[in-house]
């Protein structure tokens, strides 16, 4: 069951901002520190291995960066937009 507090809702919208990212743009960069985090809203973000090679693929709904904003680490990748 879950429980939706709307004013919490309302003040994490306040901090959102809307970008739009270009094919081949990166995201992320392994070593820089997370200064934000993403909603995939469309396109695919491809997480990239140290050789270029894509190792994984996001999709719509998925989110990039919550883990090293929250505890100030660097990007263990690079992440780069795809359409």
């Amino acid at each position: 069951m879950y429980i939706v507090c709307t004013s919490a809702l309302l003040e994490i919208n306040r901090h959102l901002e809307m970008s739009v990212a270009t094919n081949g743009e990166f995201l992320a960069r392994e070593g820089e520190l997370a200064r934000e985090m993403h909603f995939i809203l469309s396109g695919q973000i491809h997480i990239l291995k140290r050789n270029g090679e894509c190792d994984i693929e996001l999709f719509e709904g998925a989110i990039l960066g919550e883990v090293c904003l929250v505890f100030d680490m660097p990007s263990p990748y690079d992440a780069e937009v795809r359409f």
